[in-house]
């Protein structure tokens, strides 16, 4: 038996995995050419690509086959939404949740629950952000290099 793959347990009735042919007792093997050892390994290669195809190497019942499967976003509201604040935030924010039952939430809280096609929005206008900053700090880091190469002939 083969200590590396991630075995397939179940498969869920119009899951992503199943519109991908996936079948329970798939073992998968690689994902784009990078071995699969474990799930974190497998959970580390599909982090963060969701609406991309990806070839998977499967083994089935001692055949290998590969599979085609555009990954499909797990992001979940519930814990988008507390990422990234502080011990504090997230308190008076559970707080101020807790008395929505009586309709007294605090002025200074205000919670914005998005959806997951909301998520993959904000998140793609941050890479764009991204995107932006790098370039504009690979050209200040030009220019500085150019300011210090042109004092240092002086």
């Amino acid at each position: 038996m083969s200590s590396r793959g991630v075995l397939i347990g179940d498969v869920a009735d119009g899951s992503p995995a199943a519109r991908a042919g996936m079948l329970k007792g798939d073992l998968i093997l690689s994902l784009d050419g990078n071995d699969v050892s474990d799930g974190s390994v497998l959970r580390r290669l599909v982090h963060d690509r969701p609406g991309y195809p990806v070839k998977l190497a499967v083994m089935r019942r001692g055949d290998t086959l590969e599979l085609s499967p555009v990954l499909e976003s797990r992001l979940r509201p519930d814990r988008m939404l507390w990422r990234g604040l502080s011990g504090d935030a997230v308190r008076l924010a559970g707080r101020a949740l807790r008395r929505v039952g009586d309709g007294q939430i605090p002025e200074q809280v205000r919670v914005r629950i998005l959806g997951p096609d909301e998520q993959l929005e904000d998140i793609e206008d941050l890479r764009n952000r991204l995107d932006e900053l790098r370039a504009q700090l690979h050209r200040e880091l030009a220019e500085l290099r150019r300011e210090f190469r042109s004092g240092a002939e002086e």
